[in-house]
Protein backbone atom coordinates (compact mmCIF):
# COMPACT_ATOMS: atom_id res chain seq x y z
CA UNK A 1 0.00 0.00 0.00
CA UNK A 2 2.04 3.21 -1.28
CA UNK A 3 0.78 6.93 0.20
CA UNK A 4 -1.46 7.58 -3.05
CA UNK A 5 -3.57 4.05 -1.97
CA UNK A 6 -4.08 4.86 1.85
CA UNK A 7 -5.39 8.71 1.46
CA UNK A 8 -7.15 7.54 -1.99
CA UNK A 9 -10.89 9.15 -2.41
CA UNK A 10 -11.38 8.82 -5.84
CA UNK A 11 -14.90 8.30 -7.75
CA UNK A 12 -15.63 5.48 -5.52
CA UNK A 13 -17.29 7.80 -2.81
CA UNK A 14 -19.39 8.51 -5.80
CA UNK A 15 -20.90 5.02 -4.68
CA UNK A 16 -21.20 6.68 -0.46
CA UNK A 17 -22.29 10.58 -1.60
CA UNK A 18 -25.67 10.37 -1.69
CA UNK A 19 -25.11 9.40 2.84
CA UNK A 20 -26.13 13.36 3.81
CA UNK A 21 -23.30 14.81 5.69
CA UNK A 22 -24.42 15.86 9.60
CA UNK A 23 -22.43 18.12 11.09
CA UNK A 24 -23.04 17.67 15.08
CA UNK A 25 -22.36 20.63 17.39
CA UNK A 26 -23.35 20.28 21.08
CA UNK A 27 -25.52 17.17 20.58
CA UNK A 28 -27.56 18.83 18.01
CA UNK A 29 -26.96 18.20 14.40
CA UNK A 30 -27.75 20.06 11.10
CA UNK A 31 -27.32 19.91 7.60
CA UNK A 32 -23.92 21.44 6.48
CA UNK A 33 -24.99 23.14 3.32
CA UNK A 34 -22.23 25.37 1.65
CA UNK A 35 -21.87 28.37 3.01
CA UNK A 36 -21.48 31.66 0.84
CA UNK A 37 -18.89 33.84 2.64
CA UNK A 38 -20.54 37.30 3.18
CA UNK A 39 -19.82 40.24 5.39
CA UNK A 40 -21.68 37.97 8.11
CA UNK A 41 -18.55 35.13 8.05
CA UNK A 42 -15.47 34.69 6.73
CA UNK A 43 -13.39 31.41 5.15
CA UNK A 44 -9.87 30.34 5.75
CA UNK A 45 -7.58 26.97 5.99
CA UNK A 46 -6.99 24.98 8.90
CA UNK A 47 -4.84 22.14 9.84
CA UNK A 48 -5.76 20.46 13.49
CA UNK A 49 -5.22 17.14 15.31
CA UNK A 50 -8.98 15.17 15.65
CA UNK A 51 -9.63 11.65 17.14
CA UNK A 52 -11.39 9.19 15.16
CA UNK A 53 -14.75 8.51 16.77
CA UNK A 54 -16.83 6.13 14.68
CA UNK A 55 -17.15 5.58 11.00
CA UNK A 56 -20.26 5.22 9.62
CA UNK A 57 -21.40 1.59 9.15
CA UNK A 58 -20.79 0.97 5.68
CA UNK A 59 -17.72 0.39 3.37
CA UNK A 60 -17.61 1.23 -0.31
CA UNK A 61 -15.07 -1.80 -2.44
CA UNK A 62 -14.79 -1.90 -5.87
CA UNK A 63 -17.53 -4.15 -7.82
CA UNK A 64 -14.71 -5.56 -9.48
CA UNK A 65 -14.08 -7.20 -6.48
CA UNK A 66 -13.36 -11.19 -6.78
CA UNK A 67 -16.47 -12.89 -6.49
CA UNK A 68 -14.76 -15.64 -4.13
CA UNK A 69 -13.90 -12.89 -1.58
CA UNK A 70 -17.47 -10.90 -2.04
CA UNK A 71 -18.86 -14.26 -1.10
CA UNK A 72 -17.24 -14.96 1.88
CA UNK A 73 -17.47 -11.38 3.14
CA UNK A 74 -21.34 -12.08 2.49
CA UNK A 75 -20.71 -14.58 5.04
CA UNK A 76 -19.33 -12.69 7.67
CA UNK A 77 -21.84 -12.27 10.47
CA UNK A 78 -21.37 -7.80 11.03
CA UNK A 79 -22.43 -7.74 7.33
CA UNK A 80 -25.89 -7.09 7.32
CA UNK A 81 -25.99 -6.60 3.42
CA UNK A 82 -23.93 -6.02 0.14
CA UNK A 83 -25.21 -3.81 -2.47
CA UNK A 84 -24.30 -2.75 -5.71
CA UNK A 85 -24.17 0.89 -5.81
CA UNK A 86 -23.50 3.02 -9.46
CA UNK A 87 -19.49 0.96 -10.59
CA UNK A 88 -19.34 0.18 -6.48
CA UNK A 89 -20.17 -2.38 -4.11
CA UNK A 90 -21.55 -0.94 -0.74
CA UNK A 91 -21.09 -3.35 2.24
CA UNK A 92 -23.32 -2.64 5.35
CA UNK A 93 -22.10 -3.43 8.66
CA UNK A 94 -24.16 -4.11 11.70
CA UNK A 95 -22.61 -1.57 13.58
CA UNK A 96 -20.07 1.15 13.88
CA UNK A 97 -17.48 -0.88 15.36
CA UNK A 98 -17.67 -3.50 12.91
CA UNK A 99 -15.98 -0.92 10.35
CA UNK A 100 -11.99 -1.20 11.25
CA UNK A 101 -12.04 -5.03 11.46
CA UNK A 102 -14.15 -5.84 8.16
CA UNK A 103 -11.68 -2.72 6.17
CA UNK A 104 -8.75 -4.70 8.13
CA UNK A 105 -9.82 -8.05 6.77
CA UNK A 106 -10.40 -6.70 3.84
CA UNK A 107 -6.36 -5.10 3.17
CA UNK A 108 -5.45 -8.77 4.29
CA UNK A 109 -7.49 -9.56 0.96
CA UNK A 110 -5.63 -7.25 -1.42
CA UNK A 111 -8.95 -5.06 -1.33
CA UNK A 112 -9.31 -0.96 -0.32
CA UNK A 113 -12.26 0.08 0.95
CA UNK A 114 -13.76 3.67 1.90
CA UNK A 115 -15.79 4.60 4.09
CA UNK A 116 -16.53 8.01 6.46
CA UNK A 117 -14.87 8.99 9.65
CA UNK A 118 -16.28 10.68 12.35
CA UNK A 119 -14.03 13.08 13.49
CA UNK A 120 -13.66 14.60 16.64
CA UNK A 121 -12.52 18.40 16.54
CA UNK A 122 -10.38 20.54 19.17
CA UNK A 123 -12.33 22.98 21.27
CA UNK A 124 -10.15 25.90 19.31
CA UNK A 125 -9.09 26.20 15.90
CA UNK A 126 -6.54 28.39 14.00
CA UNK A 127 -7.58 29.59 10.24
CA UNK A 128 -5.27 31.30 7.92
CA UNK A 129 -7.99 33.70 5.62
CA UNK A 130 -5.08 34.63 3.90
CA UNK A 131 -4.46 37.82 5.00
CA UNK A 132 -4.39 37.27 8.74
CA UNK A 133 -4.49 34.15 11.39
CA UNK A 134 -7.23 34.00 13.77
CA UNK A 135 -8.54 31.03 15.86
CA UNK A 136 -12.52 30.44 16.09
CA UNK A 137 -14.25 27.66 18.22
CA UNK A 138 -16.23 24.53 17.06
CA UNK A 139 -17.84 24.11 20.51
CA UNK A 140 -16.71 20.25 20.22
CA UNK A 141 -17.99 19.43 16.64
CA UNK A 142 -17.50 16.48 14.04
CA UNK A 143 -16.23 16.15 10.63
CA UNK A 144 -16.99 13.70 8.13
CA UNK A 145 -14.20 12.16 5.83
CA UNK A 146 -13.95 10.34 3.25
CA UNK A 147 -11.07 7.52 3.90
CA UNK A 148 -9.91 3.78 3.73
CA UNK A 149 -10.60 2.76 7.97
CA UNK A 150 -7.30 2.37 8.46
CA UNK A 151 -6.72 3.33 12.13
CA UNK A 152 -9.08 2.50 14.50
CA UNK A 153 -11.83 4.32 16.53
CA UNK A 154 -9.92 6.63 19.49
CA UNK A 155 -7.39 7.20 17.00
CA UNK A 156 -5.54 10.59 16.32
CA UNK A 157 -4.95 12.18 12.82
CA UNK A 158 -4.13 15.43 11.29
CA UNK A 159 -6.82 16.76 9.06
CA UNK A 160 -6.87 19.78 6.92
CA UNK A 161 -10.16 21.07 5.87
CA UNK A 162 -11.24 24.79 4.26
CA UNK A 163 -13.43 26.34 7.91
CA UNK A 164 -16.59 28.65 7.44
CA UNK A 165 -16.84 30.67 10.86
CA UNK A 166 -19.26 33.82 11.92
CA UNK A 167 -17.15 37.14 12.56
CA UNK A 168 -17.67 36.60 15.83
CA UNK A 169 -15.41 33.15 15.70
CA UNK A 170 -17.76 30.42 15.53
CA UNK A 171 -17.23 27.63 12.83
CA UNK A 172 -20.39 27.06 10.85
CA UNK A 173 -19.54 25.01 8.11
CA UNK A 174 -16.56 23.24 6.64
CA UNK A 175 -15.30 22.08 3.17
CA UNK A 176 -12.92 19.19 1.73
CA UNK A 177 -11.60 17.85 4.75
CA UNK A 178 -8.82 15.66 4.30
CA UNK A 179 -6.58 13.40 6.85
CA UNK A 180 -3.00 14.34 6.44
CA UNK A 181 -0.36 12.07 5.86
CA UNK A 182 3.50 12.70 6.09
CA UNK A 183 6.65 10.82 4.27
CA UNK A 184 9.22 10.40 6.89
CA UNK A 185 13.37 8.97 7.52
CA UNK A 186 13.52 6.94 10.71
CA UNK A 187 16.47 4.98 12.22
CA UNK A 188 15.38 1.81 14.15
CA UNK A 189 17.32 -0.84 15.96
CA UNK A 190 16.69 -3.81 14.08
CA UNK A 191 16.79 -7.96 15.26
CA UNK A 192 18.51 -10.21 12.64
CA UNK A 193 16.34 -13.42 12.63
CA UNK A 194 17.71 -15.04 9.57
CA UNK A 195 20.26 -15.16 6.81
CA UNK A 196 18.11 -15.22 3.45
CA UNK A 197 20.58 -14.71 0.56
CA UNK A 198 24.23 -14.22 -0.13
CA UNK A 199 24.75 -11.57 -3.12
CA UNK A 200 27.70 -12.25 -5.22
CA UNK A 201 28.72 -9.27 -7.03
CA UNK A 202 31.28 -9.36 -10.27
CA UNK A 203 33.17 -7.14 -12.62
CA UNK A 204 33.48 -10.15 -15.50
CA UNK A 205 36.81 -8.97 -17.68
CA UNK A 206 36.31 -8.72 -21.04
CA UNK A 207 37.57 -12.05 -21.99
CA UNK A 208 35.89 -13.58 -20.10
CA UNK A 209 32.13 -12.28 -20.66
CA UNK A 210 30.85 -15.21 -23.06
CA UNK A 211 32.23 -18.05 -21.24
CA UNK A 212 31.21 -17.17 -17.70
CA UNK A 213 27.50 -18.13 -19.03
CA UNK A 214 28.18 -21.06 -19.38
CA UNK A 215 28.89 -21.38 -15.61
CA UNK A 216 24.87 -20.18 -15.12
CA UNK A 217 23.00 -22.05 -18.05
CA UNK A 218 21.69 -24.64 -16.86
CA UNK A 219 22.69 -24.56 -13.44
CA UNK A 220 20.11 -21.85 -11.79
CA UNK A 221 18.57 -23.85 -9.09
CA UNK A 222 18.47 -22.27 -6.27
CA UNK A 223 19.72 -18.96 -6.88
CA UNK A 224 19.29 -16.04 -9.49
CA UNK A 225 20.98 -13.68 -11.51
CA UNK A 226 21.38 -10.62 -13.59
CA UNK A 227 24.28 -10.62 -16.32
CA UNK A 228 24.74 -7.25 -18.18
CA UNK A 229 26.88 -8.17 -21.27
CA UNK A 230 29.55 -5.52 -22.76
CA UNK A 231 30.48 -6.21 -26.10
CA UNK A 232 31.96 -2.46 -26.70
CA UNK A 233 35.69 -1.42 -26.93
CA UNK A 234 36.26 1.97 -26.33
CA UNK A 235 39.11 3.76 -27.96
CA UNK A 236 41.90 6.22 -26.21
CA UNK A 237 42.44 7.62 -29.91
CA UNK A 238 39.61 8.22 -31.80
CA UNK A 239 39.30 6.79 -35.56
CA UNK A 240 40.27 8.69 -38.63
CA UNK A 241 37.58 7.80 -41.21
CA UNK A 242 39.83 6.38 -43.49
CA UNK A 243 41.02 3.86 -39.70
CA UNK A 244 36.95 3.21 -39.45
CA UNK A 245 36.68 1.86 -43.23
CA UNK A 246 39.06 -0.52 -42.49
CA UNK A 247 38.59 -1.95 -39.05
CA UNK A 248 34.82 -1.91 -40.02
CA UNK A 249 36.15 -4.70 -42.51
CA UNK A 250 37.26 -6.86 -39.38
CA UNK A 251 34.88 -10.06 -39.32
CA UNK A 252 33.72 -9.84 -35.43
CA UNK A 253 32.82 -6.34 -35.76
CA UNK A 254 29.21 -5.13 -35.95
CA UNK A 255 29.71 -1.74 -35.70
CA UNK A 256 32.45 0.82 -35.32
CA UNK A 257 32.54 4.94 -35.18
CA UNK A 258 35.23 7.24 -34.36
CA UNK A 259 35.48 6.77 -30.42
CA UNK A 260 33.96 3.28 -30.13
CA UNK A 261 32.95 -0.26 -31.30
CA UNK A 262 30.89 -3.21 -31.31
CA UNK A 263 31.52 -6.89 -31.39
CA UNK A 264 29.63 -9.87 -31.89
CA UNK A 265 28.16 -10.92 -27.92
CA UNK A 266 30.13 -14.34 -28.74
CA UNK A 267 33.94 -13.32 -29.74
CA UNK A 268 36.29 -12.90 -27.30
CA UNK A 269 39.56 -12.41 -28.33
CA UNK A 270 41.19 -9.84 -26.79
CA UNK A 271 44.62 -10.66 -28.29
CA UNK A 272 43.55 -10.23 -31.68
CA UNK A 273 41.59 -6.55 -31.09
CA UNK A 274 44.63 -5.56 -29.12
CA UNK A 275 46.45 -6.36 -32.59
CA UNK A 276 43.74 -5.30 -34.99
CA UNK A 277 42.97 -1.77 -32.86
CA UNK A 278 46.60 -1.00 -31.43
CA UNK A 279 46.90 2.16 -32.60
CA UNK A 280 43.95 3.38 -31.17
CA UNK A 281 44.55 2.13 -27.57
CA UNK A 282 41.63 -0.34 -27.37
CA UNK A 283 39.66 -0.20 -23.59
CA UNK A 284 37.70 -3.35 -23.02
CA UNK A 285 34.65 -2.19 -20.48
CA UNK A 286 33.85 -5.20 -18.10
CA UNK A 287 30.21 -6.53 -17.91
CA UNK A 288 28.36 -6.91 -14.77
CA UNK A 289 27.17 -10.12 -12.85
CA UNK A 290 25.33 -10.70 -9.58
CA UNK A 291 24.11 -13.63 -8.75
CA UNK A 292 22.10 -14.37 -5.81
CA UNK A 293 21.63 -17.16 -3.49
CA UNK A 294 18.68 -18.17 -0.92
CA UNK A 295 20.12 -20.13 1.17
CA UNK A 296 22.85 -19.57 4.34
CA UNK A 297 25.47 -22.23 2.31
CA UNK A 298 24.92 -21.18 -1.22
CA UNK A 299 28.54 -20.76 -3.05
CA UNK A 300 28.63 -18.97 -6.43
CA UNK A 301 29.66 -21.29 -9.85
CA UNK A 302 31.28 -18.40 -11.54
CA UNK A 303 35.18 -18.47 -10.70
CA UNK A 304 35.67 -15.41 -11.06
CA UNK A 305 36.85 -12.77 -8.59
CA UNK A 306 33.93 -11.60 -6.44
CA UNK A 307 33.04 -9.19 -4.09
CA UNK A 308 30.14 -10.49 -1.15
CA UNK A 309 27.04 -9.17 0.42
CA UNK A 310 24.64 -10.83 2.89
CA UNK A 311 21.22 -10.47 2.97
CA UNK A 312 19.67 -10.82 6.18
CA UNK A 313 15.95 -10.88 7.29
CA UNK A 314 15.48 -8.37 10.09
CA UNK A 315 12.42 -7.74 13.04
CA UNK A 316 11.44 -4.53 13.46
CA UNK A 317 10.25 -3.03 16.70
CA UNK A 318 6.44 -2.34 17.27
CA UNK A 319 7.38 0.96 18.17
CA UNK A 320 9.86 3.72 16.32
CA UNK A 321 10.22 7.41 17.27
CA UNK A 322 6.98 7.35 19.05
CA UNK A 323 5.02 5.93 16.14
CA UNK A 324 3.72 2.18 15.79
CA UNK A 325 4.05 -0.02 12.85
CA UNK A 326 1.27 -1.57 10.74
CA UNK A 327 2.21 -4.43 9.37
CA UNK A 328 5.33 -5.23 10.94
CA UNK A 329 5.56 -8.91 10.32
CA UNK A 330 6.42 -8.36 6.91
CA UNK A 331 10.02 -9.41 6.08
CA UNK A 332 12.95 -6.83 5.62
CA UNK A 333 16.07 -7.70 3.93
CA UNK A 334 18.78 -6.03 5.64
CA UNK A 335 22.40 -6.09 3.44
CA UNK A 336 25.35 -6.36 4.90
CA UNK A 337 29.01 -6.47 4.00
CA UNK A 338 29.81 -8.86 6.63
CA UNK A 339 28.75 -11.98 8.34
CA UNK A 340 26.57 -11.75 11.47
CA UNK A 341 24.85 -13.52 13.61
CA UNK A 342 21.46 -14.57 14.17
CA UNK A 343 19.69 -12.31 16.95
CA UNK A 344 22.31 -9.21 16.42
CA UNK A 345 20.81 -6.07 16.36
CA UNK A 346 21.56 -3.50 13.67
CA UNK A 347 20.84 -0.06 13.00
CA UNK A 348 18.66 0.85 9.90
CA UNK A 349 17.50 3.48 7.97
CA UNK A 350 13.39 2.58 7.05
CA UNK A 351 11.42 5.17 4.92
CA UNK A 352 7.34 5.06 6.12
CA UNK A 353 4.28 7.22 5.45
CA UNK A 354 2.54 8.15 8.82
CA UNK A 355 -0.89 8.86 9.55
CA UNK A 356 -1.88 9.37 12.74
CA UNK A 357 0.35 7.72 15.01
CA UNK A 358 1.08 4.63 12.59
CA UNK A 359 3.55 3.86 10.35
CA UNK A 360 2.73 2.28 7.39
CA UNK A 361 4.33 0.83 3.96
CA UNK A 362 7.80 0.63 6.07
CA UNK A 363 10.64 0.02 3.96
CA UNK A 364 14.45 -0.43 4.62
CA UNK A 365 16.34 2.31 3.00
Amino acid sequence: MNKDDILKIGVVILAISFITELFFLGGSSFFANRTTVTAENMSGTTTFTGTIRTYDPLLAVPSATDKLILDDVRKRPEVSSVTQQGSYLLIRTDTRDDVFPLASYLRSRNVSSISIANIALPTILEINTGTNKTNITSNGGIVRVETQPILDVDSEVDVSMIAVATTDGRLIDYQNPQILAKDLKLSANATITKLAQVVYSYQIPWEGRVIVKSYLDGNSSGYTYKYTQNDNILFQTPLTIDQIMIKRQFDYITYVDANSATVSPVFDNRTQVEANFEDVKPVFPASVLTVTGNSADFTSPVPFNSTVAYGYAVALPMNVSGYTISDSNETMIYNSATNRSLGDTVQVNISAVAIGGRLFTVTLS
